[in-house]
């Protein structure tokens, strides 16, 4: 359910981004843990050159917010 309020609310944002499921990309969900995040979704916001700027898990519209 968080994923997919997450997932519409970027969709409506208008914010580009890429959806991987971690249950199918055992690096995404390594990269997950690394973090220390135990649920999804996890977001990860990069800049133009790839470097991580935010990161956070569950659904956080206000995080959201702060890149449209």
């Amino acid at each position: 359910m968080q994923c997919d309020a997450t997932h519409m609310t970027l969709e409506d944002s208008n914010i580009e981004f890429t959806k991987t499921d971690m249950t199918q990309d055992a690096d995404a969900l390594a990269l997950a843990k690394s973090f220390g995040f135990m649920q999804a979704p996890v977001v990860i916001v990069r800049d133009a050159e790839g470097a991580i700027v935010d990161k956070w898990s569950g659904f956080r519209p206000e995080k959201i917010a702060q890149y449209v």
